[in-house]
């Protein structure tokens, strides 16, 4: 297995789009080949994993000994947002909103935007890795002390597969990239409505062909 660490501000797991990379770590590609798919959705075999948080908050006053803590809740919000509502965007790209599941004027709108935009221009489709699935663990939240913004924390393991067309296949397609990564990510989460949604993120290492992730 081939071993890459990187550090970006910024970094969508299923394109390289030549965003910001911090001091020291190598420009991603601009090439649409590079253009990287992570995993899928909960209802196509990826385990979405939350470990127990860290309350670094105390519990709203208004909250019972059977309810959830504000940690759990955001930490909840981040996975869903991620393994659900994103990559099923990606898994069904000529269908999917972004607008219905991303903060208005937010990083994390502007790359998935963008991201839909590009598949779409180059007919690449998204599929799952059965064998091996992507799945997500979370390490811990920090709410903000007025409770409209949080960070989480967590390790992704991503292994989906990205297709492209191609005539003279068997099927159709061909496979453009099948690359697995990990990530140490960082989420900025904002509270919208009542919904916490992902704003930003920024994925301090990457390691590329192995699985450094926490068992799910």
């Amino acid at each position: 297995y081939r071993f890459r660490m990187r550090c970006r501000r910024s970094l969508f797991p299923f394109v390289l789009l030549g965003l910001a990379s911090c001091a020291g770590s190598a420009k991603p590609s601009q090439a649409l080949s590079s253009l990287r798919a992570s995993s899928v959705s909960t209802t196509a075999g990826v385990t979405a994993t939350s470990t127990a948080v860290a309350a670094t908050i105390p519990p709203s006053t208004t909250s019972t000994t059977t309810a959830k803590s504000l940690e759990l809740v955001v930490v909840e919000a981040a996975v869903q947002n991620w393994m659900v509502d994103r990559l099923g965007c990606l898994l069904a790209m000529d269908t999917c909103d972004p607008t219905s599941f991303t903060p208005d004027g937010s990083v994390q709108r502007e790359l998935i935007a963008k991201t839909v935009k590009d598949y779409r221009g180059a007919n690449l489709r998204v599929r799952t890795n059965t064998d091996d699935p992507s799945y997500i663990v979370t390490k811990g939240a920090v709410v903000s002390s007025d409770r409209t913004t949080a960070e989480v924390k967590a390790c992704y393991w991503s292994t989906a597969i990205v297709y492209e067309p191609n005539e003279k296949a068997a099927g159709g397609e061909i496979i453009s990239n099948d690359k697995k990564l990990s990530y140490d990510v960082v989420f900025q989460m904002v509270m919208v409505g009542k919904r916490w949604l992902i704003a930003d993120f920024t994925l301090p290492t990457e390691y590329e062909g192995f699985n450094t992730c926490p068992a799910k």
